[in-house]
């Protein structure tokens, strides 16, 4: 870099300029007028050491966190560094003069800094600017340089002094940020994940642009508050949500939860969201961050082959149904006949009455098979000991056909609020297995299926508890750990692998539980526990 200088510093006008050694730049005039006796704090400047002497203790400090400083005066050659100069540039302080330090920054770097220092000097302020600079060894490094032109002393050049710090470790850290910042993006968009902020204190929301498509909003739309939030969840699922976020403010719960939100256009979809609480020093939660994702085509998904096993699982009990009917009209036809022979009209009476109680057994079998075809209500109340013994009726052949001893342990219990078509189908399923089970075993060893019914609890937490057990051949651990999953089954071909799958999911639809014990030649028991919907009966 060379310095080239107009007319003497004793003429009217002085030209300043700094000017790149591998290509001529345009230079910068500076009027004498601007070489004032003050620096820029206003502080009178008497001589040269006194202006830019930096103290001991300032001069420790940048050693210590790898900051080197320099001064250089207008004309000369030599910059004067203090120690530290090779962590910065590679090299020792002695090789790095003023004419040759660009020869050893970046191409696309230097004449930027340069520039920068011509601009300094023309307005008589500092600049500041981040470079690479090439070490002996090949490697690359980032720099922050930073510089401020000092008035001198009348008739004097003017001063430049300085700072630099190598960055690199900033530069890469900064780098590494941005990629993953980026592969997230990434991530999130291609996944179809919207994000979001929650501060507790201030009810305030921050939602990205992708969450905003997944609640319908138009481009420009947005949700900034809680309110404004729950007012686009479906209605049925507004008073859970609410629950759920006091849930997080009064003692700092994560936020899991599906639900249904409501777009403009009307149309119903739905979202898995959750969110993580954060606290302060004090433990007390100040926000939830997380994220959403669409389960739309999931829930549509699991709602077809929760009717396909629906429609399995009647084909299942067809045969228990048959014969739960061909019974009762067998004994009709026998009566029938009987009544037809008999002459005293007294006889055919009581047999005519009781035809009449095997068909309304064989129009209560058709009804609780009906059941699982009917369309789906909303909640309400449900007796889980009617419902049982509903779902029972079923298997009652086929349980004395295979001489099933049946216990039943009822005790009374609150009703659930429920959808009684799903319990139906739980509740199908479990015994139709438990008779699978049992159906293995001979008569000789008294196989027995148990019902019980129990209540724990008081008020908000009492829960309606039903056991399900068989004494059949047990499962192993092994196949116990893989029970609820989709599409396991230990039936073979018979088996869809979806009964215990969907009957977990409706369970956990009523924030409900179930858990499953089996030993192998002891036998299994499914227990289920279910929110109360009011108090157990006296």
């Amino acid at each position: 870099m060379d310095v080239t200088r107009g007319a003497s510093l004793g003429t009217r006008t002085t030209s300043i300029s700094i000017v790149s050694s591998k290509k001529s730049r345009s230079a910068y005039t500076l009027p004498r007028e601007a070489i004032g006796t003050k620096d820029s704090l206003g502080t009178t400047t008497t001589t040269q050491n006194q202006a830019y002497a930096s103290p001991e203790a300032v001069r420790t400090a940048f050693e210590l966190v790898g900051v080197v400083t320099w001064d250089w005066t207008y004309g000369e050659d030599t910059v004067n560094w203090s120690e530290g100069l090779e962590g910065v540039y590679g090299r020792p302080r002695e090789e790095v003069t003023f004419s040759n330090w660009e020869s050893f920054v970046h191409p696309e770097d230097g004449p930027r800094l340069v520039r920068l220092i011509n601009e300094a000097i023309a307005n008589r302020s500092s600049y500041e600017g981040e470079i690479r600079v090439s070490w002996p060894d090949g490697s690359e490094h980032w720099v922050l340089a930073r510089g401020k032109v000092y008035d001198t002393s009348e008739g004097q050049p003017p001063r430049l002094a300085g700072v630099l710090m190598n960055i690199t470790a900033r530069k890469r850290k900064e780098a590494e940020l941005r990629d993953r910042e980026e592969r997230l993006q990434a991530a999130l968009k291609a996944s179809g994940t919207g994000t979001f902020r929650w501060d507790m204190r201030t009810d305030e929301l921050e939602w990205d642009e992708e969450l905003n498509r997944l609640f319908g909003l138009l481009p420009g739309e947005t949700v900034r508050r809680l309110d404004q939030f729950i007012i686009k969840v479906h209605p049925d699922d507004r008073a859970e949500v609410i629950t759920r976020c006091e849930r997080c403010v009064a003692l700092g719960e994560d936020f899991d939860m599906e639900y249904r939100v409501v777009w403009p256009d009307n149309s119903i979809h739905w979202l898995h969201d959750r969110g993580k609480a954060y606290y302060d020093t004090d433990g007390n939660p100040i926000y939830l961050t997380g994220a959403c994702v669409d389960i739309t085509a999931r829930k549509r998904a699991e709602e077809i082959l929760r009717k396909q096993e629906k429609l399995a699982l009647v084909g299942r009990l067809t045969s228990s149904i048959a014969h739960e009917i061909n019974n009762p009209l067998q004994a009709v036809t026998d009566l029938l006949y009987l009544a037809d022979s008999a002459q005293d009209g007294s006889l055919v009476a009581n047999y005519i009455k009781i035809a009449q109680t095997e068909l309304a057994r064989v129009s209560q079998i058709a009804a609780n098979a009906l059941q699982f075809h009917r369309p789906q209500l909303g909640p309400k109340p449900v007796a889980i000991d009617a419902l049982l013994d509903s779902v029972l009726s079923l298997f009652e052949s086929r349980l004395r056909h295979a001489h099933i001893g049946i216990e039943k342990d009822y005790i009374p219990t609150s009703a659930v609020w429920a959808t009684e078509s799903e319990l139906r189908q739980v509740f199908a399923n479990l015994l139709s297995n438990a008779c699978d089970a049992l159906a293995q075993h001979s008569p000789e060893t008294k196989p027995r299926l148990a019902l019980r019914l129990r209540q724990h609890g008081v008020n908000g937490s009492s829960r309606v508890h039903i056991t399900i057990a068989d004494s059949g051949a047990g499962m192993s651990p092994e196949t116990q750990q893989k029970l609820f999953q989709p599409f396991f089954t230990t039936k073979e071909a018979k088996g869809t692998g979806l009964g215990l799958w969907i009957s977990s999911e409706i369970v956990n639809k009523h924030r409900g539980k179930i858990t499953v014990k089996s030993r192998l030649g002891l036998g299994t028991l499914f227990h289920i526990a279910l929110p109360a919907s009011q108090p157990a009966a006296a």
